[in-house]
Parts: structure tokens; C-alpha cells; sequence
């Protein structure tokens, strides 16, 4: 992408990005949470492949202006593929990234690595900023906004499906049920904090969206 670390450092289409920092890198979103780990710390060392050759390239990567993360300035190439391996390549790459989302998650509920968090307002940021890089781009994004949501709706929280499934298995388990008047006010907590979070995520968004 024009302007951006990548281009300046000499990377150039067809190139396939094996490691960061020495960090092997097997999937699109794994190798952008190492960009984001690294980066800061200062140059960022890349292994890369090109053709048959295996290149170090080193680049320094400054937070970008709009979204404030690392962005080295690269897009996933495109390829076509007969139907029945379309399929079995979609498949593969939905698991590998909600496992990579998964991870993000339990990262970031844990305190163990700073995730960056963003709500509605960062999406239609972001989203706006794949629309300008192209359709397919786009249609990616969007792919993936729904993937995370399906992933996060899934977790055993309650106001959410997983945590209807939660007290269900818990039912079946214990053969008994939860007092309904319990579980709707366990349910309505949880809602009333989700709420908060996505308004906190929000604002977050607006200032960061401010300060540029």
C-alpha cells in the first residue's frame, strides 16, 4: 500500500510474510497482533518470502494516524481456487481465525496482553477504510465483524445465547431449574453491563476518533 511502512521497507506484491521477530506467522490476524506487539518496542524485523528466495527486511512502524495502531501497509493477496478446495480453504481459514479470535479474547479478559477493543464507531471507521481499498476487501471485513460477533455471542455471559445455553446445560446437568425470576434478573444484570462496556468502548472510540 502506497505510503506505508511495507512500501518503503521494499515489499512487494506476491510477497508471503513467514515471521515476525522471529515469530512464525501462520495466519493474517496472527501476524498483525505480533505487528501490534512489536512495533513499539522499535524496528521490526520481517521474515518474507519471494519466490524461492527467504528475504530479513526490517521496518519501523509508527501508529497510524486514523485507528492509532502499527499498520505495515499490506493487503492479503487474491487466488482463485476450484470449488471444492474454496471450500475446504474457507473452512480452514474460519477455524484458524476464531481460534486466533478466541485467544484475543481470552488475552484481553485475562490482562494478559493489551488487545485493542473497538465498538461501533471504530467499525464503521474501519469499515469505511476497507471500503476505499476495494470490494473484496470489504466484503472480508465484514465477514469477519461477523465471525467476532458470532464468537462473542457464544461466550457464557449472561444477557447473551451462550449464557442461555450455559443455564440450560446447567438444567439438564443438575435436573432442576433456576427460579425464572432469578434468571431474568441474572440476565438483565448482565445486559445493563454490556450496555455499559459498549458505551465505554464508544466513547474510547469518539476521543480516539478526535485526537486523530
Amino acid at each position: 500500500m502506497e505510503g506505508y511502512p511495507a512500501q518503503a521497507a521494499g515489499i512487494v506484491p506476491g510477497d508471503r510474510v513467514l515471521s515476525v521477530n522471529g515469530t512464525s506467522v501462520e495466519t493474517w490476524r496472527a501476524m498483525s497482533a505480533e505487528i501490534r506487539q512489536e512495533a513499539p518496542k522499535g524496528p521490526v524485523l520481517f521474515s518474507v518470502r519471494r519466490g524461492e528466495e527467504i528475504l530479513s527486511i526490517s521496518a519501523v512502524i509508527l501508529p497510524d494516524r486514523e485507528q492509532g495502531i502499527p499498520l505495515f501497509g499490506i493487503r492479503p493477496g487474491m487466488k482463485r481456487f476450484p470449488l471444492g478446495e474454496a471450500f475446504s480453504s474457507a473452512l480452514s481459514y474460519t477455524v484458524n481465525m476464531s481460534v486466533e479470535m478466541i485467544r484475543g479474547i481470552v488475552r484481553w479478559i485475562s490482562g494478559t496482553e493489551k488487545v485493542d477493543v473497538t465498538g461501533p464507531v471504530g467499525i464503521a471507521s474501519m469499515a469505511g477504510e476497507a471500503a476505499r481499498k476495494g470490494l473484496w476487501t470489504f466484503l472480508s471485513f465484514l465477514a469477519l465483524i461477523n465471525l467476532n460477533l458470532g464468537l462473542i455471542n457464544l461466550l457464557p455471559f449472561p444477557a447473551l445465547d451462550g449464557g442461555r445455553l450455559f443455564f440450560t446445560a446447567g438444567e439438564m446437568l443438575l435436573r432442576r431449574r433456576l427460579p425464572p425470576k432469578i434468571e431474568n434478573y441474572i440476565h438483565m444484570t448482565g445486559f445493563f453491563l454490556l450496555i455499559s462496556l459498549i458505551l465505554y468502548i464508544t466513547w474510547q472510540d469518539v476521543v480516539r476518533l478526535f485526537r486523530g
